[in-house]
């Protein structure tokens, strides 16, 4: 049993190992889980050679073997009736019918991938289910008077009942407006609002509809430069796509930017996007 049983745990260990080489945020996260997995199959292979017969032959001291439980003999006989009749039969079968048994395993992974590339069967990588609150962040450019952010908080708050009316009234509990203020930021050029709805189970609407119609209720302001509506989120940090553009001048980083914004508007799922430099802020990396 040595052989198979460490061939069956190397060929796990090789299936955990990439994990260890993913990189960013998320590689970090990933870690711990294939690092615990390969340290816990050497130990049990460990356990099972070296220690555990030694426990065995400790513990079956006294005990006799020839007399048998009537219930396991029924289930050994009725188990090796099966692996040496119909089981057998099976295998022979597939062996001597190679060639339909390979074009109906090579049959069932396409009609898997076709029902996945499709769209019948639906793949989210960490899906995040909705939740009851909702945030809004909006940054206007610097230098912008305080009464345009104070104003635009404003519009938030309102905007957030026009899209409980035009959706489904009732779905909104609390509803705050955050002047000044935006996520882990303060100042003139922030403005906010936060709205917690009823649980998932209790409304028809969904958090993607209502950010959606609350942004278009919200609409735009003089000098904003950026709004995001966003939920909180389980799963491994960051946004479900991420793009880091480098290697030129600030004004063509941003043009490149704004140039990939509007391509990314004619992609159908992208509901927002948000850049981290602003109109009004140049990133200087020293080294």
């Amino acid at each position: 049993m040595l052989a198979p049983v460490t061939a069956a745990s190397l060929t796990t260990i090789a299936a955990f190992i990439p994990l260890t080489m993913i990189g960013a945020e998320i590689g970090t996260m990933l870690m711990a889980i294939p690092m615990v997995i390969i340290a816990v199959i050497i130990a049990s292979l460990i356990e099972s050679f070296l220690i555990l017969p030694g426990h065995l032959h400790h513990a079956l001291k006294g005990v006799d073997l020839t007399k048998k439980n009537p219930v396991r003999v029924l289930f050994e006989e009725g188990f090796d009736h099966f692996r040496h009749h119909q089981f057998r039969n099976l295998i022979r079968w597939c062996l001597s019918n190679r060639s339909i048994v390979i074009a109906v395993a090579v049959a069932m992974m396409i009609f898997v991938i076709g029902l996945i590339a499709g769209g019948r069967v639906g793949f989210v990588f960490f899906p995040s289910p909705d939740g009851k609150r909702l945030d809004a962040e909006a940054r206007f450019v610097a230098g912008i008077p305080a009464d345009i952010s104070k104003a635009y908080s404003k519009r938030l708050y309102d905007a957030i009942y026009e899209a409980e009316k035009e959706l489904e009234p009732g779905i909104v509990e609390i509803a705050t407006r955050k002047q000044h203020m935006s996520g882990r930021y303060s100042g003139p050029i922030y403005a906010g609002a936060t709205v917690e709805l009823v649980d998932p189970d209790q409304r028809q609407t969904t958090n993607d509809e209502f950010m959606r119609v609350w942004r278009q209720k919200a609409g735009q302001a003089p000098g904003m430069d950026r709004l995001v509506i966003s939920q909180p989120k389980a799963g491994p940090p960051g946004s479900d796509l991420d793009i880091r553009m480098w290697g030129a001048e600030i004004n063509q980083l941003k043009a490149a930017s704004l140039e990939l914004q509007e391509a990314m508007k004619q992609i159908s799922g992208v509901i927002l996007f948000a850049m981290i430099c602003p109109m009004d802020v140049i990133n200087l990396f020293m080294n």
